[in-house]
């Protein structure tokens, strides 16, 4: 089964080393491991310095909102069928609003 990682940092995870993209990313391939998953290099989604509540950048409508490139890859890939499965160390690190999570959690249905 075919499988992606996504991990995020955000500015205020400044010297949290459980934070870290390395450490998230080491502990989601442990995991994926574990269950008999393959995680293409390619399938390693990471944002660093984006907040929680950041839309992926495919959902961003207004001109000073910023989003989340590499969430908007992970998105992509997994509508394209490349993935099936996503992990991620803490829910958290998909999102922190309702309204991200919410839309997150439907296309993965």
């Amino acid at each position: 089964m075919k499988a992606c990682i996504y991990a995020r940092t955000s500015r205020h995870d400044k010297g949290h080393h459980r934070f870290s993209i390395e450490r998230q990313v080491e502990d989601a391939r442990a995991l994926a491991a574990k269950h008999g998953l393959t995680v293409a290099y390619e399938h390693v989604f990471t944002d660093v310095d984006y907040e929680g509540d950041a839309l992926p950048t495919s959902w961003v409508f207004s001109d000073g909102q910023t989003g989340r490139p590499a969430l908007a890859a992970l998105v992509e890939a997994v509508e394209e069928g490349l993935v099936e499965r996503v992990i991620v160390r803490k829910m958290e690190r998909l999102g922190t609003a309702s309204e991200v999570l919410s839309g997150l959690l439907d296309l993965f249905k």
